[in-house]
């Protein structure tokens, strides 16, 4: 029996070295696919390196062949600018054109040519992609205006400027001949415009200069003051407020460059509608007013506690009244062209009840 457990345990163990063999051989051959699939992996790594490398070598290349190539333009477009078109004689720099267009997919298809005339008469210096403006370029006209920029399907598209024949300028944004996007007009007189401009109108935000020293800042809407903005005069005078086609309109604040001040609706640059306005001296009117004028029910208010209230025409007292005494005594009666035309106090309830109802009125409506 003792025999017999022995053969067993040799069985055994024979059998038990057999599968660790087994399983050495297949761990080697496990490591070497591993090391296969890596050495493959690191191959195909190189590769996809060199690839890249080659790549961003040649992009390089081109990129640098480009700003040489655009370099050359520019100078090209310089020179004809300042020579030839002899933009220097009147004190206008020449256009900086940069390299907007680097990027351009199209960039390998353009190709500067010399001057050429097209079927208008405007002179065209500059690139082309076949038979079509695109790319960098000045455009010459027989009345004397000229652009400087860039083209895009024979029309202004993007930064440019054009010099027109009375000498204003115009310099910024483009979208098919149209000013459009972000620019500056400068008129022949020195005002300025620098805004935003959508089909060769103002619109949007934007700032106008003068040369006495003016500014507006506003909104505008197809090229005319339109929305809130603020006017600054010369003269140190200024409005805040509402424009509407160029006008004072709407609500809004005015300062006189004596103290004096306004504010309240106003309609074609006057006065018009409900408002209050003050002088340096603390006088103060509060009411109706027409056409510039004080008119309707209004509070003429003294610092000294005195006030008239009641009715007002073409800037006077007119109509029934009350004035407040500083002491506190009250005096009703009519007034005409700013005077009082006597005592009305029989007539007391009926003027005061007249003003009352005028003051309510006014209130409710403030």
């Amino acid at each position: 029996m003792g025999n017999n457990c022995s053969c067993l345990r040799e069985s055994n163990t024979t059998e038990f070295e057999s599968i660790i063999g087994s399983n050495k051989a297949y761990q080697i051959e496990l490591k070497d696919k591993h090391f296969l699939i890596i050495q493959q992996m690191s191959k195909e790594i190189v590769l996809i390196q060199a690839f890249i490398r080659g790549f961003l070598a040649r992009r390089r290349v081109n990129q640098i062949k480009k700003r040489k190539y655009n370099e050359k333009v520019n100078e090209q477009l310089t020179t004809y600018s300042s020579t030839i078109l002899n933009f220097n004689s009147r004190n206008i720099a020449p256009f900086f054109y940069g390299f907007d267009d680097q990027d351009d997919p199209n960039s390998h298809l353009k190709e500067f040519r010399g001057s050429t005339e097209l079927e208008n008469g405007a002179i065209y210096f500059g690139e082309w992609i076949g038979d079509v403006r695109y790319g960098k370029g000045i455009m010459t006209w027989q009345d004397g205006s000229k652009f400087e920029g860039y083209f895009k399907n024979n029309k202004a598209n993007g930064r440019g400027r054009l010099v027109h024949a009375n000498g204003e300028i115009y310099e910024g944004d483009w979208k098919d001949d149209k000013a459009h996007g972000y620019g500056v007009y400068t008129h022949l007189d020195g005002a300025t415009y620098e805004g935003t401009w959508i089909n060769d109108l103002q619109e949007g935000d934007g700032i106008e200069r003068w040369p006495d020293g003016s500014v507006y800042e506003g909104k505008y809407k197809e090229g005319k003051k339109n929305g809130t903005g603020r006017f600054t005069w010369a003269d140190g005078s200024s409005y805040e407020g509402d424009f509407k086609s160029n006008n004072i309109e709407g609500n809004g604040k005015y300062r006189w460059n004596d103290g004096k001040q306004y504010e309240g609706e106003w309609l074609e640059n006057k006065r018009h509608g409900k408002g209050v306005f003050e002088w340096p001296d603390g006088r103060k009117y509060s009411g109706e007013f027409y056409k510039d004028q004080k008119q309707g029910f209004g509070v003429l208010s003294f610092n000294d506690g005195r006030k008239y209230v009641g009715e007002w025409k073409a800037d006077k007292q007119h109509g029934k009244g009350q004035f407040h005494m500083s002491s506190g005594h009250v005096k009703e009666g009519i007034w005409e062209n700013g005077k009082r035309v006597g005592d009305v106090s029989n007539r007391s309830s009926v003027v005061n009840s007249a003003v009352s109802q005028n003051n309510k009125n006014y209130v409710e409506q403030k």
